[in-house]
């Protein structure tokens, strides 16, 4: 490297290298725009988690929806065989060979989770005799209601209204018209 001596001075003659403060320059030129990059990635993934758990708990809510739309949807119209009270009611389906079977149902909420029980259960006395449970895990239901429509003088139940009253102090409801009406 050839340099001219002016004044005291040392001047380049050519310019191809960097002087130290235009490296830390660089350096923090890129540290910021990294930086930038790195918060927007956070604010994205915060966003799509939220995103996420509002839509596993639109998922839980419509299946616990579906699976007591479908029992529902078996539901004798006898009044006998419902008690609203602690939300059992008697179920008709049949099995492969055609026969017609019946088993009481029962959906509620206990310990934040949505709770089905089948079995036998004595209507007169309000009690189960057998039963089994399962359950879903979802803890943004508080309160389940089924309510009746009756038909001709409070004997025959038309159709029933569901209400979730959800943590969120919103409220879902549905309908089912029973399909076992006749007898």
């Amino acid at each position: 490297m050839k340099a001219i001596l002016k004044k005291g001075k040392i001047l380049r003659q050519n310019k191809r290298g960097f002087y130290f403060i235009e490296i830390l320059i660089y350096i923090q030129i890129i540290g910021f725009v990294f930086l930038l990059i790195s918060n927007l990635g956070l604010a994205f993934q915060k966003k799509l988690n939220f995103i996420t758990v509002d839509l596993n708990e639109k998922f839980r809510i419509t299946l616990a929806k579906d699976l007591i739309y479908r029992d529902l949807l078996s539901g004798v119209g006898d009044v006998n065989f419902w008690d609203f009270e602690n939300n059992v009611f008697r179920k008709k389906y049949l099995i492969k060979n055609f026969e017609l079977c019946e088993k009481d149902i029962c959906w509620t909420i206990l310990n934040d989770k949505v709770v089905r029980l089948e079995g036998k259960y004595d209507y007169s006395k309000q009690i189960w005799k057998e039963k089994i449970s399962s359950f879903i895990l979802l803890n943004d239901i508080k309160n389940l209601k089924i309510i009746p429509d009756y038909v001709s003088d409070k004997k025959i139940i038309f159709g029933v209204r569901v209400i979730f009253c959800l943590n969120s102090a919103k409220k879902k409801e549905f309908y089912v018209t029973l399909q076992n009406k006749a007898y």
